[in-house]
Order: C-alpha cells, then sequence, then structure tokens
C-alpha cells in the first residue's frame, strides 16, 4: 500500500468522521425531498390528484319561469320573469368518486350508500343538504375558487336552455332521453352514470330524471304568487327545493318546472346535487 492510500485510508477511519459525512448529508437529502414533492393540503389530500367537477358557462339571460304548458303542478304556476346573471354549472351531476374523495380526505363525514348500484361515476345518493354543504366547503378549500349550490332559479334557466317545452327537447318525453319510470324503453329502477343520456343545448347532462338535485333555495308554498318571498341560502331553512325529477319519477314530474322539496337533513336514494360558480362581471 503506498504512503498516499494508507493516508487516506487512515483518513476514513478516524472516529468522527463519518458523523460529519451524515451531518452534511441528511439535511440536503431532506432539501431534495422537500423541492420534489408535491404541494400537500392541510386536509392530507393533493390538489393535483383530485378531479374538479366539469364546469360549463351558462350565459345570463332573462326567461320565463314556472309552467309554460298545460297540466301543470299546484306549485309550478303562475308564470313568472326572472332574470339570471352568467354562471357556471357543473357538467354533471356530482358522482360518488368526487364525493368519496371528500370523505376519505376528512372534509364530509357521511359516506352515503350506493343502493348496490356502483359508485364510481354514478351519481352520489343517500346525501341531504347539510351534506353537499360540506363538499362545497370542502372543495373551496382545496381548490380555492368559491363553489355553490345553484338556485332553482339558476337551475330552470340552465335546465330550459332557451326552451319552453316540458323538457328541452320537446313535449314529449320520447324514449331514452332521460332516466325516468315510463323514459325507457325497459325498465330500468336504479340510477345510471352521469352523461347516459343525451346533454341539453348548452351540454348539460341529466337535468331530467336520475337523481332530484338539491337548490339552494328555501321552500315556500306561496313562491310562485309571490316569489320575492323566495329565501335563498337562508340559515336555519327547514326545507329546501330539489328539481329535476329522479329515477323513479314519472315523466310528468321530470320537466323543467316541476318544484319539490326535501329537508334540510333528509338522504333519500333519489337525491343528489350538482355545483355552480358565480362569474364576477369581469370574469369568475
Amino acid at each position: 500500500m503506498s504512503r498516499q492510500t494508507k493516508c487516506v485510508t487512515q483518513t476514513m477511519a478516524r472516529p468522527g468522521f463519518r458523523p460529519i459525512i451524515y451531518a452534511l448529508f441528511i439535511p440536503l437529502l431532506l432539501i431534495m425531498l422537500i423541492i420534489t414533492i408535491p404541494a400537500v393540503q392541510a386536509d392530507g389530500l393533493q390538489t393535483a390528484e383530485y378531479n374538479e367537477p366539469e364546469m360549463l358557462h351558462i350565459p345570463g339571460g332573462t326567461y320565463r319561469m314556472g309552467c309554460t304548458f298545460e297540466g301543470c303542478m299546484a306549485h309550478d304556476e303562475p308564470v313568472h320573469t326572472v332574470s339570471v346573471d352568467p354562471f357556471l354549472l357543473s357538467k354533471y351531476e356530482i358522482t360518488f368518486e368526487q364525493y368519496d374523495r371528500c370523505v376519505d380526505a376528512g372534509g364530509c363525514q357521511h359516506r352515503p350508500a350506493d343502493n348496490g348500484w356502483g359508485r364510481g361515476k354514478n351519481p352520489v345518493i343517500n346525501v341531504s343538504w347539510n351534506d353537499a354543504q360540506d363538499f362545497v366547503r370542502w372543495l373551496n378549500k382545496i381548490t380555492g375558487k368559491k363553489y355553490v349550490i345553484p338556485s332553482e332559479e339558476e337551475w330552470e334557466y340552465a335546465a330550459r336552455a332557451g326552451t319552453e317545452t316540458r323538457y328541452y327537447w320537446g313535449d314529449q318525453v320520447g324514449a331514452n332521453r332521460a332516466n325516468c319510470t315510463g323514459c325507457l324503453k325497459a325498465a330500468v329502477r336504479k340510477t345510471f352514470k352521469v352523461g347516459s343520456f343525451p346533454p341539453n343545448q348548452y351540454g348539460l347532462y341529466d337535468m331530467h330524471g336520475n337523481v332530484y338535485e338539491i337548490t339552494r333555495n328555501c321552500w315556500k308554498d306561496d313562491y310562485y304568487d309571490n316569489p320575492d318571498a323566495s329565501s335563498d341560502d337562508t340559515e336555519n331553512c327547514p326545507l329546501r327545493v330539489t328539481r329535476g325529477g329522479a329515477w323513479s319519477s314519472r315523466p310528468d314530474v321530470i320537466v323543467s318546472s316541476t318544484r319539490f322539496n326535501v329537508a334540510s337533513f333528509q338522504r333519500y336514494n333519489v337525491i343528489g346535487f350538482r355545483v355552480a360558480i358565480a362569474i364576477a362581471p369581469h370574469g369568475p
């Protein structure tokens, strides 16, 4: 062994030299890990891993709200003019896949049953207004956006998509245009995956049937006689307006103007929701 090699060997073998190397190397390794690890939200969910609801732009406008055809239900009249500002609305009803992420992250406390119909791309069911609010709060937290549940005025405007007929495709329900009892060639009494039927003129799916959609309006029996009495996102509201009908509904129930209600805490296998975002005068 040469003198130079011997000196190097002795130096590496000296007590205390190896700890010094570790002391320098470990902090450097930690810094590299911090740089390469994606940012993680406080709730433990990586924002990049969450697939946000696909949102569509709904142009503002004025329309005749209420039953614009014969055979109306008691709470669907009289027709009155309503103006709606532009807004964004989710292309599909919120799915189990999206809602389960909220539960897994701790943002939603209730994990709803799927009735054996499947989760994934099926619309979430067995959720209440309160559960929908938990989802919206969590979604806003991880995205920094301002999602809300749409109002019933926005909902009907979007569902009609410029029409005054019972359905966005006309006055006859036809076959295989929506999921309801009497809408299909073959009777199937359950939810379908979102987007299984043709969209309306705004590109929105399942505005008729599949699941009732919760709106943020508080139910008022005299709403159409006194539209100003409608409560928009009022605290301590016992009943919320639902729209659109469900897989269990008759064709005359899934029309654009039909209104029903549900208690804020109640969960049913016919109830779901979608989300909206208000648009400021100069953009979202």
